[in-house]
């Protein structure tokens, strides 16, 4: 990996947003464990169009609540910390994705982030909402690439289309792939270490050394991206995940349902 071209790329992208404030402050609250959910409260609550967002959000049909929801505090009752924190992310990072990404992107993020978050429930994780994050910001290298050069990531989408594995076709068109892409972008950023691993190693879940944590999200975008009736996990990831999808086609479908409701209500903000 050339890190000085790919910090050249990032320095010649006069429109790289930066990382929304209140991502980073929430982040900050989610791998922090003697954080609550007053200090979630007090993140959100400096943000006035973040806690518009959230409550819209909240009371929509996603959730289904008979009652409705005021205040944020009241939503973190209702729904719970973790819950509250990864609707917190994906109202945050919806502008920046949609309007540097496009829908593709953002639409695949989304799904990643439901399936790793419901694998993570499987797995008894009570910290799914980290896994919701890492999925939700598992590509953003790919975001670099579409700003940089459309034309190009076209390029090598077609490539893998036709068969390439897509790290060997970006490095073929661009260089370098966007798992390294996004490792200098989230130091960058001064993203958490975690997801920072996530972003580089989620293709290669055995290198990280949050290897459970790349594997389910491993495992979530290849359930999102294979339409295959079986996924087929490498034996160096399953001993990492400890179950097995029977149903592959079935759990494909509840999160592609529970997906697109989200977005459907998150593009109605």
């Amino acid at each position: 990996m050339s890190v000085d071209e790919i910090k050249k790329i990032l320095n010649s992208l006069i429109e790289l947003p930066a990382m929304p404030n209140v991502v980073t402050k929430a982040l900050s609250v989610i791998k922090d464990p003697n954080s609550g959910a007053r200090d979630l409260s007090k993140v959100v609550s400096n943000d006035h169009a973040i806690t518009v967002e959230l409550l819209k959000m909240v009371n929509s049909p996603f959730f289904g609540l008979s009652q409705n929801i005021q205040t944020v505090d009241q939503a973190i009752a209702l729904l719970g910390f973790n819950e509250v924190k990864s609707i917190i992310l994906a109202c945050a990072m919806k502008p920046m994705m949609t309007s540097q990404c496009g829908k593709d992107i953002w639409e695949h993020s989304i799904n990643t982030a439901i399936a790793a978050e419901t694998i993570a429930k499987k797995l008894g994780r009570r910290d799914y909402d980290e896994s919701f994050a890492q999925g939700l910001m598992h590509d953003l290298g790919k975001m670099v690439f579409e700003m940089y050069n459309s034309k190009k990531m076209t390029e090598a989408i077609m490539l893998a289309r036709g068969g390439a594995d897509i790290l060997v076709a970006e490095k073929m068109v661009f260089g370098f792939d966007h798992t390294e892409v996004g490792n200098v972008l989230g130091k960058r950023w001064e993203l958490p270490k975690q997801i920072i691993s996530i972003m580089t190693q989620h293709h290669k879940p055995q290198a990280s050394e949050f290897k459970t944590s790349a594997c389910i999200i491993y495992l979530a975008n290849r359930i999102v991206q294979d339409p295959s009736p079986l996924i087929i996990v490498e034996p160096e990831v399953q001993p990492h995940l400890g179950f097995e999808i029977t149903n592959v086609d079935g759990f494909r479908r509840q999160v592609l349902d529970k997906a697109r409701l989200l977005l459907r209500n998150l593009n109605s903000l």
